[in-house]
């Protein structure tokens, strides 16, 4: 679900990832600052939401052979416009100088493993869908071994 779903507002699963991400109060990228989810809740902001891998980097990388399905859920998290901004389109291992020298807990609360830096797209998509997946089968309250999310 995670690697081809697209992000979409007007989507349930969308939704629903939406309320999974902010379950785990994400920091900003750049300062660490909690990410203030009542005004972007509230407005339910598209705005506020970004690609993790940049939807430029990833057309660069794209040819006739490969295209890569930059609009997944799994390459979604919160970020503030300004971040965004501020990071651009580079590759991920370029924009890393931006951020903190310390990034473990803004990417423990943004459900992104490390791999993100390492600017290949199709591992990191498959090791951020099997943690997004981890996370939401923990929150459920379901019969153990009947996953939602595979």
């Amino acid at each position: 679900l995670f690697t081809t779903e697209s992000f979409r507002l007007d989507r349930a699963n969308s939704k629903t990832f939406i309320l999974l991400l902010a379950q785990k109060k994400p920091l900003s990228f750049i300062t660490s600052s909690p990410v203030s989810l009542s005004e972007v809740l509230l407005k339910y902001n598209k705005n506020e939401f970004h690609h993790l891998y940049p939807k430029t980097y990833l057309r660069s990388l794209s040819n006739k052979s490969k295209k890569y399905h930059q609009d997944c859920l799994a390459n979604i998290c919160f970020m503030s416009r300004s971040d965004n901004n501020k990071l651009g389109g580079e590759k991920p291992s370029v924009y890393r100088a931006y951020l903190p020298e310390d990034v473990t807990d803004i990417l423990e609360r943004a459900c992104c493993p490390d791999s993100l830096f390492d600017d290949n797209f199709d591992n990191f998509a498959s090791t951020r869908a099997e943690w997004l997946a981890k996370e939401a089968n923990a929150k459920a309250e379901i019969e153990p071994g009947f996953p939602i999310f595979n």
